[in-house]
């Protein structure tokens, strides 16, 4: 069977090659992790620095950033500190690779979105793909109701 592309149409590889391209399955997540207080959604920008970094790598995980050590967050620009992306052949093991890389993450000097990004992966919403344009307020809110502001 050949590889359908955009519009429906087969690709055309031929020969031997078309015999070796099969059917690929596998499931993705990314998580940019921002500079960003959580407890209050305040940007963490201006005359921050960086002052550790430690960022996730291994089977299954890329970054995408251009962070590092002793490099100061302007407010000038989008507080991205880093994109992490995770794969995996199914949605749960792709999950379990994240919230590992996520535990990985070590940024000094700065808060970032990562703690929040921890809740929401283990959330049972994203979990079950329910989630709403609430579930962030909510988990907010049961974080708040636990006195656990990090």
């Amino acid at each position: 069977m050949a590889p359908v592309v955009g519009g429906g149409g087969a690709l055309d590889v031929g020969g031997e090659a078309s015999a070796s391209i099969g059917r690929i399955r596998l499931d993705a997540l990314n998580a940019s992790v921002g500079a960003f207080d959580t407890r209050g959604a305040i940007p963490s920008v201006g005359s921050l620095m960086v002052t550790g970094l430690n960022l996730p790598g291994g089977p299954g995980i890329r970054i995408d950033s251009a962070v590092y050590e002793q490099a100061t967050v302007q407010p000038y620009y989008d507080s991205l500190v880093a994109k992490i992306i995770a794969w995996a052949p199914t949605r749960d093991q792709a999950i379990e690779r994240m919230l590992r890389a996520l535990d990985e993450v070590v940024v000094e000097g700065i808060h970032t979105t990562v703690p929040l990004q921890k809740e929401l992966l283990a959330s049972e919403a994203f979990r079950s793909a329910t989630m709403s344009t609430r579930t962030i307020e909510e988990i907010l809110k049961a974080r708040d109701e636990r006195g656990k502001l990090t």
